[in-house]
């Protein structure tokens, strides 16, 4: 099926416009197509469109200038039918779409076309319009916390009276300074979880230089801590003080 035609040499022309250009799982993106007959005959057309992978259709979404209509048949591509134009005409055909929970970050683009509803000839231009999927924070980053402690008794865990340490300087492989609290609590935010099915590995490390000079890390220092996609983790250091 010849798909070459461009909105000035087409029996009709179609604009298709995304509402939003940003969206997260879970958003619902408007979209908009003017269909436009360029010829002075009366034209009867029906409307391809195939949506992004993912991207679901909102029941009840259809309207034609407005006036709410049937929801177009189908799956990922729908079809509205019977579409009549009159001879050098227009009309506004609007629905929504709701972003899936299984997509990804990246572009997804929309594709619609007008076919002659006798032949299945396309009759227009091809129509596109992208939207960019981005992370939520909320579900997509992991949060990062955690206690840098004077581990008294160097089991690795802080236990009752084994107090926080202020003022340490801890580092990711990003490039980022976090000092921690006069309780010796950090915390970082927006780390990126990976992807959902499996997650990612963080490095952190804390800057043994930022130590009083009599205290070093016990336990292994950087520490690799496993992030998944909206949830949290939780690495602590523990000091030793040095025995003169």
């Amino acid at each position: 099926m010849a798909l070459g035609y461009r909105a000035s040499d087409a029996d009709i022309t179609i604009i298709k416009t995304a509402l939003k250009d940003n969206v997260v799982v879970g958003d619902i993106v408007p979209y908009t197509l003017k269909v436009i007959n360029n010829k002075a005959q009366p034209a009867n057309i029906k409307i391809k469109d195939i949506l992004p992978a993912g991207f679901k259709f909102v029941n009840g979404s259809s309207r034609v200038n407005g006036k709410k209509v049937m929801d177009p048949k189908g799956g990922r591509t729908v079809t509205y039918d019977k579409v009549s134009l009159s001879g050098n005409g227009e009309m506004v055909i609007s629905y929504m779409l709701v972003v899936g929970s299984g997509v990804t970050q990246g572009e997804y683009t929309n594709t619609a076309m007008a076919l002659n509803s006798l032949t299945g000839k396309v009759v227009s231009n091809i129509a596109q319009a992208t939207v960019t999927v981005t992370s939520d924070p909320l579900f997509d980053n992991a949060l990062i916390f955690g206690k840098v402690f004077v581990d008294k008794n160097g089991n690795g865990v802080q236990d009752e009276g084994e107090e926080g340490l202020g003022g340490v300087k801890l580092i990711t492989v990003r490039g980022e300074i976090i000092t921690t609290d006069a309780h010796g609590r950090y915390h970082l935010v927006d780390v990126s979880g990976g992807r959902w099915e499996r997650g990612g590995n963080f490095v952190i490390k804390l800057d043994p230089r930022s130590l009083p000079k009599e205290y070093r890390v016990s336990g292994r220092n950087p520490k690799v801590v496993r992030v998944s996609p909206g949830l949290p983790s939780k690495v602590d250091f523990g000091v030793i003080e040095v025995q003169p």
